[in-house]
């Protein structure tokens, strides 16, 4: 090849990835969009529950003693609310199907009443009666898994006021077993549950917020667990996620901290053994973190929930560790919790927020568009590649030879 066209090829790709950097990195939401919901709306979910492959929203509510249901016609246009009656005091909601028919279920804990409910799903976005199982005492937050691997999603809780965690393991037949205790730490406030330690075995990671901040308890495949290993993160561990922030191939965890304004990083050695990682000023009181690649990096990132602001928090993810600060979107007031999912299918991760003085969700749609679907030079993601582009180009670069 010519000098000069070897040249030019260079100056091209460098170009490009300096662009996939500079233009990929940004992130653009729509203004949020209010739905009414119950009094005091506190965990919200996003999941397929009528079977056309588009997420509904399920939200629970605090106060109102039911849930509130917007369904997906498929396009992320949400219908609703549909109100289902339960208990009061709902503090979290999943979606999962545990009786394995093909049809998601829904999962509630029920803070005030010291249980969880099983709806079991009808395929059609309504549900069976709930079923009652009683836990320790205030049940905050839930993680299913398969902790004796038999087949069967088992359910593990977090209760804020015995200190530890219930797990309920399903038998052979699929039945409920009697729950089991673990202690996890002063006032459990959010459990996930993950293999940590990379040996195929579930484990749980338990935000204490009355405690040193994380508890991590080793699964063993039969459904019993290890005593808490503590690792201090900051004051009033609130919630936590589980994501490989160093690409390193373990999951490393971010911890939310209600009562210092940070999120820490828990950096997985890959054996599960973790080392402190970035502690991330965000201010607010942090109430809930979620991972989800928002700018289409292939790169983790992180959204937070607040307790005393009226906005989400973005922060992008640099796959070593690190986070930088993108955005605050504004919504109705008290984003508490938050949930992720593609809500109008056009490949963008988009957000959800249940905002508990405003008694409404939001949803915060994704307008970013990745450059990995565009042909090379098309920065502008519209099929073509003409002076849009170009003026894109010279918005991040600048048009000095300097």
């Amino acid at each position: 090849m010519p000098a000069h066209r070897t040249a030019h090829a260079a100056t091209t790709l460098a170009c490009t990835a300096l662009l996939t950097t500079a233009v990929g990195a940004a992130i653009d939401f729509a203004p949020a969009e209010p739905l009414p919901a119950g009094e005091a709306p506190l965990a919200i979910t996003l999941a397929d529950v009528t079977g056309n492959g588009a997420p509904d929203l399920i939200a629970s509510n605090q106060d109102g003693g039911h849930l509130t249901m917007y369904l997906n016609d498929g396009a992320g246009n949400l219908s609703g609310p549909i109100d289902i009656p339960l208990v009061v005091h709902i503090h979290d909601v999943v979606v999962a199907d545990l009786d394995r028919d093909g049809v998601p279920d829904l999962v509630t804990a029920n803070w005030q009443h010291n249980t969880i409910a099983v709806l079991r799903g009808v395929g059609d976005g309504t549900f069976h009666p709930p079923v009652f199982h009683s836990v320790g005492g205030r049940p905050w937050s839930i993680a299913l898994g398969d902790f004796n691997r038999n087949g069967w999603l088992d359910i593990a809780v977090a209760n804020g006021a015995t200190d530890d965690v219930s797990v309920i393991l399903r038998d052979a037949s699929g039945a409920y077993l009697p729950e089991q205790r673990f202690s996890a730490g002063a006032s459990p406030r959010a459990v996930i549950a993950a293999d940590l330690t990379r040996d195929g075995a579930l484990d749980l990671a338990v935000a204490v917020s009355g405690g040193a901040g994380v508890a991590i308890l080793n699964g063993d495949n039969t459904g019993a667990f290890a005593a808490p290993t503590a690792y201090t993160t900051g004051a009033g561990a609130w919630s936590l996620a589980a994501a490989d922030f160093t690409r390193n191939g373990a999951l490393d965890l971010a911890v939310a901290n209600r009562n210092d304004n940070t999120v820490r990083i828990l950096e997985n050695n890959g054996a599960g053994v973790f080392s402190p990682g970035a502690t991330l000023a965000t201010g607010n009181q942090p109430w809930s973190v979620i991972t989800a690649d928002f700018n289409n990096d292939g790169v983790p990132d992180l959204a937070l929930g607040a307790a005393t602001s009226n906005a989400v928090t973005v922060l992008l993810g640099d796959g070593a560790g690190g986070f930088s600060f993108a955005a605050n979107l504004p919504t109705p007031a008290r984003p508490r919790y938050i949930a992720v999912a593609d809500i109008d299918r056009d490949g963008d991760t988009d957000i959800a927020a249940a905002c508990f003085n405003a008694d409404t969700v939001a949803t915060l749609r994704n307008l970013h568009q990745s450059l990995a679907t565009t042909c090379p030079g098309d920065v502008t993601g519209d099929g073509q590649i003409g002076f849009d582009d170009l003026a894109a180009v010279l918005s991040v670069f600048g048009t000095s030879c300097d």
